[in-house]
């Protein structure tokens, strides 16, 4: 994971994997990142057991709620190119400072 030391807080890190042996380790190591958007895929569920993962990797829990996800704004995303609108325009928010209506701040389902 050398190459992560070339990404700096202007710099979206998105996590893609549903595999936990690989997301779980590389988001710990994103959120080493200070003010770099980490993004990671994936349903609440999913989101809960990497977070606890990371958790008991030894990750603070102030450092795993940094991580947004389920990723993107909840714009109502069907396709797939609509998700990467939602999560592009989450990144953007992030970089300016602003506050969006984020997924990770719902209840609900994430797709629609």
């Amino acid at each position: 994971m050398d190459i992560i030391s070339g990404f700096g807080a202007n710099d979206a890190l998105i996590v893609l994997s549903h595999d936990h042996a690989i997301g779980v380790p590389l988001c710990a190591k994103l959120l080493e990142i200070n003010g770099a958007y980490v993004g990671a895929l994936g349903s609440r569920h999913t989101q809960s057991i990497r977070n606890e993962a990371l958790i008991q990797l030894g990750v603070a829990p102030s450092k795993v709620s940094m991580i947004y996800g389920p990723i993107g704004l909840d714009i109502g995303a069907k396709t797939p190119a609509e998700t990467a609108v939602a999560i592009a325009s989450e990144f953007l928010a992030h970089r300016s400072g602003r506050a969006p209506s984020s997924l990770v701040n719902g209840d609900g389902p994430i797709n629609g």
